[in-house]
């Protein structure tokens, strides 16, 4: 169930929550982490008539509903290109939080998805040591010019669960592009949390940080499913 915004948005509280499924489309879990793919997409953002930005985004619910950064739409049209097509689809921005860095669209032609990534239990809290996975398009389309965008897969650990600001400091490879991407648990490919940033550091060592999904869900956005 999505709701219908107006062109140009629509008025703060006048958004109802969305149904969120609670597990996997089909009858089987997918394979881990390959069968995440289908749900991953790269972001194309448009600002003016020169500038373009790249960015991840990952389809939630079966509505078409997308999770990314805030930052990656915020003052720009934004596209979706999901993993294994080709042609790019409008995004409506549905909500904002800049505080979280994150926003919720929907694919607005209203084709939906058949294929989402479900949520860990807001129960589960992550905690240091937490093997997890990245999946998004690092350096858009300059990583591989001339060929077909594929999204990246990278691997690590929560290094730090730093509550006050509801980020994890994780540790896998990630740059400019991955901002959306999602990071999940590696043992069953639900998500945790969605990156957001990191810190460049000569000294070698990956430190990126990813919003606490869990803070995403006290948001009032989503209803459970």
């Amino acid at each position: 169930n999505i709701p219908f915004i107006p062109p140009g948005g629509a008025p703060s509280g006048t958004v109802s929550p969305v149904r969120l499924p609670l597990g996997w489309p089909g009858s089987t879990e997918p394979r881990i982490p390959a069968g995440l793919l289908s749900s991953i997409g790269l972001l194309v953002s448009v600002r003016g008539q020169n500038e373009m930005a790249t960015g991840t985004g990952w389809v939630i619910g079966p509505g078409g509903l997308i999770i990314t950064c805030a930052h990656v739409v915020k003052d720009s049209g934004v596209m979706f290109m999901g993993h294994g097509t080709t042609g790019f689809r409008p995004l409506q921005v549905l909500r904002v939080d800049e505080e979280l860095d994150v926003a919720l669209c929907v694919i607005s032609d209203y084709g939906g998805s058949d294929a989402w990534l479900p949520l860990a239990p807001v129960a589960d809290e992550p905690e240091i040591g937490l093997d997890v996975g990245l999946i998004g398009y690092p350096l858009g389309f300059s990583l591989a010019p001339g060929e077909t965008v594929d999204p990246t897969l990278t691997f690590g650990i929560v290094n730090s669960v730093r509550r006050q600001s509801n980020r994890l400091q994780i540790d896998a490879g990630a740059a400019p592009g991955s901002s959306g991407s999602p990071v999940f648990r590696r043992r069953d490919g639900r998500v945790v949390g969605i990156l957001t940033g990191g810190i460049e550091h000569r000294g070698g060592m990956h430190i990126n940080f990813a919003c606490d999904f869990r803070a995403v869900q006290r948001l009032g956005w989503f209803s459970p499913g």
